[in-house]
C-alpha cells in the first residue's frame, strides 16, 4: 500500500532567513512543498530560490494579518488602516474586500511567472473564518486551485481538490521527533498534508535551542521518509492520484481525532496549545496518582493500627 505525502512549508517569503530554511529542508529531502506570502519583505528572494528548485511545488499563503495589503486601502477598507496596514479587526472583515485582496496577491504570483499549486492561508485564517473560508474556495473553484483542507470541513462548501487528510502540528524541539515518528508510522490510505515551519535556528536571551529545521532534517526523520510505502508529493500531483477526487475527509470522524480542534477553540490556538495541554494533563495524571499512593498508604497505616 502506497500512502502520499505532502510536507508544506509555511511562511516562504517572510524573511531570507525562513527562505533559507525552507530551501534547506527542500535540499535534504524533507519538504515537497511551501507556500509563499505575496506582500512580505523576502517575496522576490523566495521567487528567486523557487526558480533554481523548479520541483518545489509552490502555493500562495494568503496573507491577511501580517504586513501591508497589495491592494490600495480605498478597495479594502474593512482590511487595512488608511496606510494599508491589516488592522486584525476581524469582525469588520467583508467578503468583498476579501476577495480584492486575495485576487491582488494571487497575481502577483502570476507576474513573477509562478503559477500557484494550491491556496492556504496564514494564521489559518480561511480555517478559522467561515467569511475568508468560502471566498478563498469559490476562488479556488474558479482557477481549478486545491486548497487546504479545513478540519471541520462537513457542512461547509467543498473545494475542488483537497487531501484526504490534514496534521496540523508542530515541532520546534528535538524532543517532539517521537510526535513527527508517530505522525508517519500513522499515515492512512489516500492522500495527507503535514504543515510545518522549519525555520533557521532560534536565539532567546537565555538559551539556543534548534528549530524545527533539525527535526525535519535529522536521519531519523530522513530515514522514515525514505520509506518505500511512502510517496512524496505537491498540490501539484493530487489530480493524478484518484483518492483525491473523493470527498474522503467531508466530515470530523474522517480526519481523525489528533487533528480536530478541542470545542470551539481556534485553529491557530490548539496548535500553539497542544505542548501545554499535553503537559496539563501530564501533571494531572502525576497528581492523581500521588494521590492514590497517599490513600493507599494511610489505609495500610490504619488496617496495622487496628491489628496491634
Amino acid at each position: 500500500m502506497t500512502f502520499y505525502l505532502i510536507i508544506n512549508a509555511d511562511d516562504f517569503g517572510m524573511s531570507e532567513s525562513i527562505n533559507h530554511g525552507i530551501i534547506t529542508a527542500y535540499r535534504a529531502g524533507a519538504i515537497t512543498s511551501t507556500t509563499l506570502m505575496a506582500n512580505e519583505a523576502a517575496f522576490m528572494n523566495a521567487v528567486h530560490l523557487s526558480r533554481s528548485f523548479p520541483a518545489l511545488g509552490v502555493g500562495l499563503h494568503f496573507n491577511l494579518t501580517s504586513g501591508k495589503a497589495l491592494s490600495p486601502p480605498s478597495l479594502i477598507p474593512s482590511l487595512v488602516d488608511s496606510a494599508g496596514s491589516f488592522t486584525m479587526q476581524k469582525h469588520l472583515w467583508r467578503a468583498e474586500h476579501i476577495e480584492v485582496e486575495l485576487e491582488s496577491q494571487y497575481n502577483r504570483l502570476l507576474a513573477e511567472g509562478l503559477s500557484p499549486t494550491h491556496i492556504d492561508s496564514h494564521h489559518h485564517i480561511h480555517l478559522e473564518l467561515d467569511t475568508v473560508y468560502n471566498v478563498v474556495t469559490e476562488f479556488a473553484f474558479r482557477h481549478s486551485l486545491p486548497t487546504r483542507l479545513h478540519p471541520l470541513s462537513k457542512n461547509r462548501l467543498y473545494p475542488p481538490q483537497t487531501t484526504n487528510f490534514i496534521i496540523l502540528d508542530t515541532y520546534h524541539e528535538q524532543s517532539d521527533m517521537d510526535k513527527l515518528l508517530r505522525h508517519l508510522s500513522s499515515l492512512r490510505k489516500g492522500t495527507t498534508e503535514i504543515m510545518c515551519h522549519p525555520g533557521p535556528l532560534v536565539r532567546s536571551s537565555a538559551e539556543r535551542y534548534e528549530s524545527e529545521l533539525s527535526v525535519w532534517t535529522h536521519p531519523i526523520v530522513q530515514t522514515a521518509l525514505s520509506s518505500p510505502h511512502l510517496s512524496l508529493i505537491h498540490y501539484g500531483h493530487l489530480a493524478a492520484i484518484p483518492q483525491t477526487s473523493t470527498r474522503a475527509a467531508s466530515s470530523p470522524s474522517a480526519i481523525g481525532r489528533r487533528q480536530l480542534p478541542r470545542g470551539r477553540q481556534p485553529i491557530r490556538k490548539m496548535i500553539k496549545g497542544s505542548s501545554s495541554a499535553r503537559q496539563q494533563r501530564n501533571t494531572k495524571a502525576r497528581t492523581r496518582n500521588r494521590g492514590n499512593a497517599r490513600r493507599q498508604h494511610q489505609q495500610k497505616a490504619a488496617q496495622r493500627r487496628r491489628l496491634r
